[in-house]
């Protein structure tokens, strides 16, 4: 997904706190260019959706269970 194209930017939301995606999916939801495609609670979890989703963008909370966010990001 683009922009250009006049679509959104794919978001996906990774982190273990319940505060932490909340917040993520209010600020997304208030920026017309970006949209909210999945939420992982965990590091694999994360992957999973990554590889379902296919994002332009993964916000990645560092401190996570299973896989850690710097963890995630390097695979």
């Amino acid at each position: 997904m683009n922009v250009e194209n006049g679509r959104s930017i794919a978001v996906l939301v990774a982190g273990h706190h319940p505060s932490f995606g909340e917040a993520s999916s209010e600020i997304i939801n208030h920026e017309p260019t970006c949209a909210w495609v999945a939420e992982a609670s965990d590091g694999i979890e994360a992957e999973t959706r990554y590889k379902e989703c296919r994002p332009d963008v993964v916000l990645v909370d560092l401190a996570m269970p299973e896989l850690e966010g710097v963890e995630v990001t390097g695979h």
